[in-house]
């Protein structure tokens, strides 16, 4: 009878073991199952991301062959910024999927600097006035409360970049030269906030134009290192 109790009380522990053991792969499909739009937007949202990145870093190589030395720190910047973005997006699916993505193969379009700095900052106003706000309005549906900070922040950031922006559009055109001109000469110095990636110019704010982001959090363009896990994606989107 002891023998019967013992084997009996050692298949409920074994029991109990394995019940613990699946709770994280439990929890992860009911995340999924909570939240299946949220999670299909940020997975778009980090691909889009992950593509500007990809595109950004390889119009700054553009810009040095052709000795625009100043558009070149313009396009790291704004790779810089795309990084840390798309960093929170990424980390967001591994918390509801319990995966990590991967880099993306596909062909990045790169032209002459004049026509891919038109190109970027269009794919920008548009993350801001079109595609960020319909992102929100679907995982706000599903009432995510991080998924929706994390994407409003965002918004912040593109909104903060946006006159800014504009204002480079308008002379990327007949007024390119102009632009060089004015970039050349001023040697601007680029600001990014590891927390946020708003970019500030010139000096570091006194106070933080992003909700999320500390003064402390900023960071010289030169001494930002981007995440390891964009880096593991090369300029030609072979996976190292």
């Amino acid at each position: 009878m002891k023998s019967n109790a013992h084997h009996m009380s050692m298949r409920t522990v074994g029991l109990l073991i394995a019940c613990f053991l699946s709770m994280p792969a439990l929890v992860s499909a009911s995340e999924i199952h909570r939240y299946p739009k949220t999670i299909v937007e940020l997975t778009q949202l980090y691909e889009r991301g992950l593509s500007a990145w990809q595109h950004y870093n390889a119009y700054e190589i553009q810009a040095r062959k052709e000795n625009l030395d100043e558009i070149a720190r313009l396009f790291a910047a704004m790779a810089a910024s795309q990084s840390v973005r798309t960093g929170h997006f990424e980390r967001l699916l591994i918390d509801l999927k319990g995966d990590r993505k991967h880099c993306l193969s596909h062909s990045l379009s790169v032209e002459m600097t004049q026509d891919n700095l038109r190109a970027a900052i269009e794919m920008e106003l548009r993350e801001t006035d079109v595609s960020f706000p319909n992102a929100l309005r679907i995982i706000t549906s599903e009432g995510n409360r991080q998924a929706i900070r994390t994407l409003q922040i965002a918004i912040d950031v593109q909104r903060h970049h946006r006159e800014k922006l504009k204002k480079i559009h308008s002379y990327s055109g007949y007024f390119f030269g102009a632009l060089t001109a004015t970039f050349s000469k001023h040697k601007l110095r680029y600001f990014i906030c590891r927390q946020t990636g708003a970019v500030v110019l010139a000096k570091l704010p006194s106070v933080c134009p992003v909700r999320g982001g500390t003064t402390a959090s900023y960071i010289d363009l030169d001494a930002f290192k981007t995440d390891q896990r964009f880096i593991a994606c090369s300029s030609n989107n072979q996976i190292l």
